[in-house]
């Protein structure tokens, strides 16, 4: 289902793959999230769900264009039913915290199945007859999600307006001397006085992760309020990473 959904990102047809888009919604969420999660829980990943949809409801494209203009068309399955079987933090603190027991699908894409390199598609649960996109930023929600609490979420391409120092970064030298390009999509913090913490590359060429790190963490933002008290703000960065035309490799 994925691969279909990427070969339609690939070539351009829109219909079919803003079908899928809505095929990925979670159905009647509000009530799923209760009955999942329980009374004390549920409430608080709805309210993540929703306000995720209104900030960003482009994230899981995003996510799926990123793997076609990176060339990685292999989909990667891995099913979580338990807490003991995964060791990814989140993972296994939103199946603790399930009432419900749900399978939690984690997708990654590759060029070949030998490929080091891969990027982060998502996860999915299965819900009334269909896979449904299950987005890391609502699991952190959890009042136990190893995150600082009382973060809002907003969308890339608002935080980006909010952007006061950009902090270009240095072109690693192997990636230049090996022709190495692409966008290192990184998750972070922006503090409430605008600094960037807790930096995690969502997904990137091994060869660029590093000195987009380097940068970011140099950035600085205008202060994010809500009701009129400053907020911390999850949200995810993309870094492009581009040789010059005619560029030659290093000897």
């Amino acid at each position: 289902m994925l691969q279909d959904w990427l070969e339609a990102l690939k070539s351009g047809d829109t219909a079919k793959e803003e079908a899928f888009l809505k095929a990925f919604a979670i159905p009647d969420h509000s009530v799923w999230f209760a009955k999942t999660f329980g009374e004390k829980e549920g409430p608080s990943l709805e309210v993540g769900y929703s306000q995720l949809l209104s900030a960003d409801p482009d994230w899981l494209k995003s996510s799926g264009l990123h793997s076609v203009q990176a060339g990685r068309f292999i989909v990667q399955v891995r099913a979580f039913a338990n807490p003991e079987d995964t060791q990814i933090a989140l993972l296994k603190v939103t199946l603790t915290a399930e009432r419900q027991p749900v399978p939690i699908y984690y997708v990654r894409t590759f060029k070949s199945l030998d490929d080091a390199a891969s990027s982060y598609l998502g996860c999915f649960v299965y819900i009334d007859g269909g896979f449904r996109h299950l987005d890391s930023r609502v699991m952190e929600a959890l009042s136990t999600a190893p995150r600082t609490p009382h973060v809002v979420m907003l969308g890339k391409s608002v935080q980006a307006a909010k952007l006061i120092k950009r902090v270009p970064p240095e072109y690693p030298e192997v990636a230049r001397k090996n022709m190495v390009e692409g966008v290192v999509r990184l998750h972070v913090i922006i503090t409430k006085d605008g600094s960037v913490r807790d930096i995690r590359v969502v997904d990137g060429h091994p060869m660029l992760n590093q000195a987009a790190i380097d940068a970011v963490k140099q950035w600085r933002y205008q202060p994010t309020t809500l009701n009129g008290n400053p907020v911390e703000v999850d949200t995810v960065i993309s870094v492009t990473f581009q040789l010059r035309p005619g560029a030659a490799p290093t000897p």
